[in-house]
């Protein structure tokens, strides 16, 4: 078999060596929309993102959030520390102002009624398999549309990658939401893809995996997407307060290692970044949202 060679650039490495090693995973092409996210045309005139968050804002008020307080923390990883890439560098303190974010990872239970609502298709992986029925697990197969419309229609948003992080480790530089010590089993839920399984654990499962806020699965079950376009470099130049990511770029960003992944893919600082479109079954979401009030108290 002969094998014809041509320039590839390093998104396109990444973009391969994901779906080859994590065939759950589908992915479209940058400049198309998915056929399992397209709107029916019947629906377009009246699908927008304004119009799902007046039809659903505050109808799922009962999911937990916790309030993460104003303050800074060191986001990245520090050169030349155990399995940090480069795009995690170079560490830097950043500060955020205050803002909640949901505890545990979206449900199937919670996704579905924002479909009954919205009228929007089903995700790619319910038919894949019927994750439907496991209402406590976290929803996967949705793009980071989906994801974004989701959170609109609650009245929320998806979370920045600077509020994910901190949210995950805490302000004290550890590598996981528990400390330093390697994922087990009763911390976070990884690796399972190899052993026969094909969805997530019920959110909430893992006492030992806590950030030090309290939230659930910041480490495996799935990657979450976050608000950020991708840019290898962006911590170049960030700003050193609430940075928001590039304005535009070629792909998305998930966080938090998934049920599929190696532990150190559950690093509190791991940025991976699939396509936009990307729709798998190792990549779910949560939701936050600013401060109601911006305490004046910040982190010791």
């Amino acid at each position: 078999m002969m094998w014809e060679v041509r320039p590839v650039n390093a998104y396109q490495v990444m973009l391969v060596s994901f779906f080859v090693f994590f065939p759950a995973c589908t992915g479209v092409p940058l400049t198309t929309q998915s056929s399992a996210t397209q709107i029916a045309p019947e629906m377009a005139a009246t699908f927008t993102l304004g119009k799902v968050a007046e039809e659903g804002n505050g109808e799922l008020s009962d999911v937990p959030m916790v309030l993460i307080p104003a303050g800074e923390f060191p986001m990245g990883s520090m050169q030349g520390s155990a399995n940090a890439k480069r795009a995690e560098g170079p560490q830097r303190m950043v500060y955020l102002d205050a803002y909640d974010m949901d505890v545990y990872e979206v449900t199937t239970k919670y996704y579905a009624k924002f479909l009954e609502v919205t009228h929007m298709p089903a995700p790619l992986a319910w038919s894949q398999v019927d994750l439907a029925k496991h209402g406590d697990r976290p929803v996967v197969g949705v793009t980071w549309d989906e994801a974004s419309a989701y959170c609109k229609w609650v009245g929320k948003r998806l979370p920045t990658e600077a509020e994910w992080e901190k949210a995950a480790r805490g302000t004290d530089g550890r590598s996981y939401p528990w400390g330093n010590e390697v994922p087990t089993s009763d911390r976070a839920t990884l690796t399972k893809h190899w052993e026969g399984y094909d969805t997530p654990t019920p959110v909430g499962s893992l006492e030992g995996g806590k950030s030090p806020y309290g939230l659930y699965d910041m480490a495996g079950n799935v990657m979450e997407w976050v608000s950020d376009w991708y840019d290898q470099r962006y911590y170049d130049t960030a700003p050193a307060k609430n940075p928001k990511g590039p304005e535009t770029g070629k792909a998305g960003v998930v966080r938090g290692g998934g049920w599929g992944f190696l532990p150190t893919d559950a690093r509190s600082a791991r940025r991976i970044y699939p396509s936009r479109d990307t729709q798998c079954r190792n990549i779910g979401f949560r939701c936050a949202k600013d401060a109601v009030e911006q305490l004046e108290i910040e982190e010791n």
